[in-house]
């Protein structure tokens, strides 16, 4: 560590570090804010790249920062089988993939990038500069049939890269449960939940203004037919609701009876709502319940038909007793609610912080040697 303090204070040139999360909802953008903020403290100069929803929440996030447009993957789960939905979008995920490889490698010599992190986009990483690929999904979950050669490819993708970092602490009481087993040929760092919201409960007036907030993400169409389901519930029932649609494009809010909606809700503005809500009604994409990991807060969980991650994740929860599940199309939401209200919630585990930091150290250290 001595070496790169040294680097960075007399040469006066902060090692230059790319973070690039999928544009897959908004879930891989908003873990990534603790990484860039960890960069900063560490001295290093970050720079940020992505695409359509991602990519304007990061600007809005973070607009004094420099940011380049990669290629969109336009994932859209038309059909409850994820199977089906992949694989009829299989080549055109590929030709991204690609594009963003070729793209990459033009910003590196472009822009003097030193190492990039890449947040679940395969194609973002170079044998030229420590490439670390963050993800939880080590093991992809999937029918019998297909498992095997399909995680076999996943694998050997992976060692593209540097390193793997998990946003997870390791053995019991983790969050990913099978999802993060790494295989003994990957290099892989367990760097702790990655969450906007981590430290920072505390500093929020806790509970109880709203009875609920439902936090909308993910691919279309599945994010507004759940949209249009849990609106035309809340209306009817008992008590205060919010509604944060995370929609890209114009901004959107309006108020009816009980039901506030927020089309995009920066993190500033989320946060006092959030710990404001007895519970909150979401999605189990990892990054959320990250989120709520670090706020301590009580969910009902509603995962995208068909997505067999938040399947495995929300019923591993189900079955811990920390979270209530239900399906899109078969919402119950004042039965799921009042059930959610007499759970104890889900929390994050210690040491988060410091794993994270301890990584960022180690890559700019690999950088600045490069």
């Amino acid at each position: 560590m001595h070496e790169f303090t040294n680097k960075v204070i007399i040469l006066g040139q902060p090692i230059r570090i790319l973070v690039a999360p999928l544009d897959w909802g908004l879930g891989h953008a908003t873990r990534c804010l603790p990484v860039i903020s960890a960069l900063e403290q560490a001295g290093a100069a970050p720079l940020l790249a992505s695409a359509g929803n991602a990519g304007e929440y990061l600007q809005q996030e973070r607009p004094e920062l420099p940011f380049f447009e990669l290629p969109g993957y336009g994932i859209r789960y038309q059909s409850g089988n994820m199977v089906w939905n992949m694989a009829t979008q299989l080549p055109g995920i590929w030709r991204t993939i690609q594009a963003e490889h070729s793209l990459l490698q033009r910003l590196i010599r472009q822009h003097r990038i030193q190492a990039v992190i890449s947040d679940n986009r395969y194609g973002c990483w170079s044998g030229s500069v420590p490439s670390v690929f963050i993800g939880h999904q080590l093991q992809l979950q999937l029918p019998f049939w297909l498992s095997g050669p399909v995680n076999a490819v996943h694998r050997r993708m992976l060692r593209s890269f540097s390193a793997c970092w998990i946003p997870d602490v390791p053995g019991a009481g983790n969050l990913s449960g099978a999802l993060s087993v790494p295989h003994a040929r990957l290099q892989t760092r367990h760097i702790g939940h990655l969450s906007r919201f981590t430290g920072k409960a505390e500093e929020q007036p806790q509970g109880g203004s709203f009875t609920a907030l439902a936090l909308l993400s993910g691919p279309e169409p599945q994010r507004s037919r759940l949209e249009a389901e849990v609106l035309s519930q809340m209306q009817s029932l008992p008590g205060r609701y919010i509604v944060a649609g995370g929609r890209a494009g114009e901004v959107v809010e309006w108020s009816r009876g009980n039901v506030y909606y927020y089309s995009r809700l920066g993190t500033a503005a989320l946060l006092p709502l959030l710990a404001k809500a007895e519970v909150v009604l979401c999605r189990s994409g990892y990054s959320s319940l990250m989120d709520l990991a670090a706020l301590g807060k009580r969910a009902l969980l509603i995962p995208t038909p068909g997505q067999t991650e938040q399947l495995y994740l929300a019923a591993r929860l189900e079955q811990q007793g920390k979270a209530v599940v239900q399906q899109q199309g078969q919402l119950a939401l004042g039965e799921g609610l009042a059930a959610a209200k007499r759970l104890p919630g889900l929390q994050q585990q210690p040491q988060c912080r410091e794993r994270l930091k301890a990584a960022v150290k180690e890559l700019i250290i690999l950088a600045a040697a490069d």
